[in-house]
């Protein structure tokens, strides 16, 4: 039998080309005096907001409940998650970097539908599901809850696949990945250029053209290529004033220190200070499921210590020990984006199999041979600013053939959080703690 490669590109795109025959706090005393750590810019002319400003940023209760099973499987694709991003920051240790450890989840699921047994228990061990049953399940209700829970929050996924005009998509395979993660198929000439404007033109629309395009070439050779894009929008749930925002100083890692516009809020919000660093919850829309988490490395700390700290035990920690304090909050208005090859991260997570064409990992997709990956390409972009998060995400893998008003407690704590040296950033929701997207802040 032939055998056919797969590439994915995060957003996410798959291609295939014929080729022959993977909280406790520990200190809230003293908050008010204790700087927020790195190497500490001088800066003294910071604007000053009054307590009586202050205003509330708690996420309401939710009546969402999950089963056991449901925790145990999102603690296990959480790991998943942070291992994929500290490979990821080794790979760019020196740059800001962002990226969306769920999107690659959904096209390794969409391939997964086409694996051999073997490959599908090996794709679904590493990721940490039982099997491709809970995997289905994991994914389909992920798209139906960000979709649909919070009506103040844009969030939304989208999956297609394109095949090569020259290749037969099996029915089998259409039907599961169009039942399972809502993904459309469609024949496309790979050697005329319109067709590689129609895909770029599917990511630009289903970015909100955040991303206007994934793939500079269709390859002619390919078979398929496998799709994922995300678009999160969101303001917060109160918008920082924009006449508070200046240029502070924020000192960077190499030591130099440089202004940058940094917005200022006062507000009562969950907090909890760790050894390596403070952590802040900033929700967004008027329930707050949805919402951004701060963290700012203590001094002697940082970021890549917060990275190599991160895994869903300490997720789930920091996630339940939350405070309320009252923070005067600085953070930065900033946007990142980044264009990056899976292929080496994911195989060194145990995942290399999925590239191999000789170990014919998809056999189920293409009725004119066995597929592999070939290349599996992420972009990500996000805008963070006074109102709220914008935020993007395309994967793509390419597939071939082998061969208000505010009353405060009097005894609530007062702290500074003050965001002038780089930290990690985690967008996620109060009540399933699934890492949509996850980047660190440290250049402009």
């Amino acid at each position: 039998m032939k055998k056919l490669f797969i590439l994915p590109i995060l957003i996410f795109t798959l291609g295939l080309a014929l080729f022959s025959c993977d909280s406790d706090d520990e200190g809230l005393d003293n908050e008010k005096t204790e700087n927020d750590k790195g190497q500490e810019p001088t800066d003294t002319s910071l604007d000053y907001i009054s307590d009586s400003e202050a205003v509330y940023m708690i996420p309401s209760i939710s009546d969402v409940t999950l089963s056991e099973k449901e925790r145990i499987i999102i603690s296990d694709v959480n790991d998943f998650s942070f291992n994929m991003f500290r490979g990821f920051s080794d790979v760019n240790n020196s740059k800001c970097n962002v990226m969306s450890p769920i999107s690659v989840v959904y096209l390794l699921g969409m391939a997964n539908e086409g694996a051999s047994e073997d490959m599908s228990a090996d794709i679904c061990k590493i990721i940490g599901i039982e099997n491709i049953d809970e995997y289905r399940s994991f994914c389909k209700k992920n798209i139906d809850f960000v979709s649909d829970y919070d009506q103040d929050v844009s969030f939304d996924f989208a999956n297609c696949l394109y095949v090569n005009k020259d290749y037969d998509l099996k029915t089998s395979y259409m039907n599961s990945i169009k039942n399972y993660f809502y993904a459309d198929s469609k024949s496309l000439d790979f050697s005329n250029q319109s067709s590689l404007d129609y895909v770029n033109k599917w990511c630009s629309d289903n970015t909100n053209g955040m991303i206007t395009s994934i793939i500079e070439a269709l390859e002619p050779s390919s078979v398929s290529y496998l799709l994922n894009a995300a678009y999160f929008k969101a303001t917060w749930m109160k918008a920082f004033d924009k006449k508070h925002t200046d240029d502070q100083e924020f000192a960077f890692e190499d030591g130099t220190v440089k202004d940058i516009k940094m917005m200022h809020q006062k507000a009562i919000v969950h907090y909890s200070n760790k050894v390596e660093y403070k952590a802040l919850s900033l929700p967004y829309g008027s329930k707050g499921i949805f919402k951004m988490n701060i963290l700012l490395p203590n001094e002697n700390y940082g970021v890549n210590d917060i990275i190599k700290s991160l895994n869903s035990e300490e997720w789930k920690k920091l996630e339940e020990g939350w405070s309320t304090v009252l923070a005067d909050i600085r953070i930065p208005v900033f946007e990142s984006e980044s264009d990056n090859i899976m292929n080496e991260v994911l195989s060194d997570l145990g995942l290399s199999s999925i590239f191999s064409p000789s170990l014919c990992p998809f056999p189920y997709i293409c009725e004119q041979g066995d597929l592999y990956l070939s290349n599996i390409k992420q972009k990500t972009k996000i805008s963070v600013d006074e109102n709220g998060t914008e935020a993007s995400t395309n994967t793509t893998g390419s597939m071939a053939v082998t061969g208000g008003d505010l009353d405060i407690e009097k005894d609530i704590k007062s702290i500074d959080f003050n965001a002038n040296h780089p930290f990690v950033y985690v967008v996620t929701d109060a009540i399933t703690k699934s890492v949509y997207f996850i980047g660190k802040y440290c250049e402009e």
